[in-house]
This record gives structure tokens, sequence and C-alpha cells, in this order.
């Protein structure tokens, strides 16, 4: 419990620490690493993941507490009894009222009250790893939601260029067309252009909004308080530089930013996954199931003691062998007292019995011998399970891995490609100057390397989402994973 307890506290330290100084007012909205920090403090569902965590801590206190602390009753019984007997006697009717303090407590956590300790800790540690699956899930969509927001971003100002650019275009062939230097139906291809550039920017517009909404749902932000228009994002002139320079912000030098192998991200998934360790603890209730049954099975052993004094007191304590011990303590008070003039004056103040009841099965209709059989094909079924989870942890890591790798020579070839392009750019412009082509296709080849660009904006996002994912099916730790997205800003 303590873990948890500061498992829970300590994250959400960690996650607090940056988000800080970004204000939902204004225009700044926060870094992609921040974005995260602020999506596991901020949204529903890591609202959700920790209120869930809470309650199965509430519920392990729970049961420790109705297990091995000290329980107190109190009860009160006002009884009418009317009989022959006591008309004989004299009385009508008897009113009794009887007071009783009862007590309980486990003397130490033994048989049946250890196995329930025991699966309420594997219940506890399983929803602490449920909750950490949880935040890293929410960490990877935060990341990926503010990385299309970026790209929606990008997409749309460089749509707005090109609508610029089509504009002009338009304008110098009508001009020509009215110089008798252009035909008409360049003209019309001019205006499609133009037409064309304006409806994609209008459909990125829509997109852009989406995006933005859906990242200020998971941030916790207000939508309408930031007009995200205004926010910097890296420009294609910036992008273009970065291409070129082979800068290592977006150019990695290797597939992968860390050493190790598929086979060493192999083995710490199969550690680290709460699918494997899911299977292993069902294999491990299973084993308490069983044990359970057999204590069940046992006989049932009770020490008892029991003493009552002449002033209408009684008390009793018994202890059975799962060292639980039960105590009462009772008084009465009658509304009348019974004559009992012949009866003689007892010679001790205090009558006692002291006891030990065993009780044992004798025939159960074969319900032992069943529970016995389903304990141990739970327990089979379980161990097939950690099996299963195993090839499927496997096959999720190798497929994630895959799609790394895949995903990085996506980006080198679309950085080459925005590198062939700015090429054909300046050549198309040197033969522009030369007279040796015309305007439109220089702005062409202007369109072609703005998309070539947003391409491999794209590719480098792709690629981050992809190390992300890998990491999250190897079930990194919060912390590390965190780290990995301030590694991955890149600017």
């Amino acid at each position: 419990m303590r873990r948890v307890t500061a498992l829970c506290l300590v994250t959400f330290l960690v996650l607090a620490i940056g988000p800080v100084s970004v204000l939902a007012q204004g225009i700044k909205v926060p870094t992609a690493a921040e974005a995260v920090r602020l999506a596991l403090v901020n949204s529903t569902e890591a609202a959700a993941a920790r209120a869930e965590l809470e309650a199965a801590l509430a519920g392990d206190i729970q049961l420790r507490s109705a297990l091995l602390g000290w329980r107190f009753d109190a009860v009160l019984d006002d009884t009418l009894s009317q009989s022959e007997s006591l008309k004989s006697l004299g009385v009508d009717a008897l009113n009794t009222l009887t007071g009783t303090i009862a007590v309980r407590k486990a003397l130490t956590a033994h048989g049946t009250t250890r196995l329930a300790l025991d699966e309420s800790r594997i219940q506890l540690a399983r929803a602490q790893r449920e909750y950490t699956d949880q935040m890293r899930q929410i960490a990877v969509t935060a990341y990926e939601a503010y990385r299309q927001l970026e790209l929606a971003l990008i997409q749309y100002r460089v749509l707005q260029r090109a609508v610029t650019l089509t504009q002009d275009a338009l304008d110098v062939a009508r001009d020509q067309h009215r110089a008798g230097a252009l035909a008409p139906a360049r003209v019309q291809e001019a205006w499609l252009n133009h037409q064309e550039a304006l409806s994609r920017q209008e459909t990125a517009r829509r997109m852009l909004d989406i995006a933005w909404l859906r990242l200020a749902h998971l941030l916790g932000l207000d939508p309408e308080a930031t007009d995200i228009l205004d926010v910097d994002v890296l420009s294609v002139d910036e992008a273009v530089e970065m291409i070129l320079a082979r800068d290592a912000a977006f150019w990695p030098q290797a597939p992968f930013p860390w050493e190790w192998s598929l086979d060493e991200l192999l083995t710490q998934a199969e550690q680290n996954r709460p699918e494997v360790l899911a299977a292993q603890d069902a294999v491990v209730l299973a084993e308490l199931g069983a044990q359970k049954v057999k204590l069940d099975q046992r006989p049932s052993v009770e020490l008892t003691a029991n003493a009552t004094w002449p002033e209408k007191v009684r008390a009793s304590l018994s202890l059975d062998n799962d060292w639980v011990t039960q105590g009462t303590i009772s008084a009465w008070r009658m509304s009348d007292d019974v004559p009992l003039p012949n009866l003689p004056v007892p010679e001790n103040d205090v009558d006692w019995d002291v006891g030990v009841r065993v009780t044992f099965n004798l025939w159960d209709s074969g319900a032992a011998k069943a529970a016995a059989y389903q304990a141990e094909e739970r327990r089979r079924q379980a161990e097939l399970g950690v099996e299963k989870a195993r090839q499927g942890i496997r096959l999720d890591v190798q497929r994630r891995h895959a799609e790394a790798k895949s995903a990085y020579d996506a980006l080198i070839l679309a950085a080459e490609r925005a590198r062939i392009a700015h090429m054909d750019l300046e050549a198309e412009k040197q033969r522009a100057a030369l007279g040796l082509s015309p305007p439109i296709q220089v702005d062409s080849t202007t369109l072609d390397l703005w998309q070539a660009v947003v391409s491999a904006v794209s590719a480098r996002f792709d690629y981050e989402i992809a190390l992300l994912q890998l990491a999250r099916a190897v079930a990194w730790d919060l912390e590390s994973l965190l780290d990995l997205t301030d590694r991955l800003q890149g600017w």
C-alpha cells in the first residue's frame, strides 16, 4: 500500500512539473513534451485511471482492516416473554433488556485470512500496473494528437501560401490573355488551380479545427481561448534548412535512439508487460484458490470459554484454527424479578465452562472433490495463459519494431525527396532567370517543394509515433517514456 501511495504522489509531482507556466489564455500552447504532461494530469482519461487505482487502494485497506483490525460491535436486545412457567411463578410477562459488547481480532495472518490478504495484494498490484499502462497510452495519444495538430497547422500555412501563389499565377494569366499572349484554356487552367488551392485550404482548416479540439480535450484547455492560427510552429523554410543541413533533429543517425537489440526489447516486454504479469498473477490466484479448497476441507477446531456472574453478566471467548479470536460480554436486566424461593444459594460467585468444538464433514455429495478439480483446472488454464500472453507480446513488439524501422526508412526517403525538390526548384529558378522557363513553372516547382517538405515532416512525425508505440509495447516505465518524448521534441 505504501508503494502504491508513493507511486501516485511521485507520478503527480513529476507530471506537474513543466506545464505550470502553460496558460490556457492567449495564444501560447504547450510544447509536445509539455502537452504529454498536461494530458497525464488534466485529461478525463487520466482522472478515471487515478480514480480506479484509488478505489483499488481503498478496497485493499478495507479488507485489511476487516481481517486484521479490531472490530467492536454493540448489540441491544429487548425481549418480551410470556409462558405457562412464568405464570406458575406469579409473573404474567417478563421483559428482558440485554446489552452485549462483541469484539473480533485476528491474532496473525493465518489460514484463510492469509489467503485473502495475498489475493488482495495481487489484485492491488494488478490495478497499479493497469494504471501505469493507461498512463502510457494517454502519453502516446497526447503526443500523437499534438503532432497531428502541428502537421495540420503546417499544412494549412503551406496551403495559404499556395493560394497566394495560384492567385498571382491567375492574375498573370489573365493579363497575358488580355495582351493576346495566352490562350483562354491556360487562363481556365490557372483558375482551376486557384479554386483547387482554395478548396484544399478550407479542408485543411476544418481538419486543423478538429485536431485542436481533440488536443484541447486531452489537455483540459479551453479551445475557444486560443487562436490556433497564431501558434508558432515549424515553418517550411526552417524545415528545408534542417533537411539540407542534415540536422540531427530531423535526420536521425540510427533507426532507434537506444542500443538495445530486438531480443533485449522482447525480454524487457516479457518482464514489464501487464498481460504477462496478469497471467502470472492468475496462476498464483489459482494456486491460492486450490489452497483455500484444501483449507475448507480441513476440520474446524474452536476453543471456547464461558463465564457467568450472579450479577447478570456473562462473558465468552473463542479461538479458531485460523487464529481468529472473538469475545463477548453481556449484561441484562429484567422488568420483574422472578421469585425463586426454594433454590439453594450458590457456593461460587462465578459459573464457568471451557470446551473444544471440532467440526468435520462426513459427506458433501462430492462438492469438495468438484471444487478441488475446478481449482486445478483453473491453475492449468492460468499456466497456458502465461505462454499465450508471452507469444502475443512477442508478436506485438516485433510488429512495432518493424513499423518503427519502416517509418525510419520512409523518413529518410521523404527527406531525400525534399532535397531533390529543392534542387529542382533552384534549377528551375536559374532557367527562369535565363528565360528558358516560364514563371508558372517556377510556381509549380515551388508548390512541389512545399508538398515534399510537408510529406517529410509528416514522415518525421510518423517515425516519432512509431518509436513511442514501440516503447509502450515494451512497457517502459512512465519516467522513461516521458524522457523519450523530451528527446523526440527535436525543435
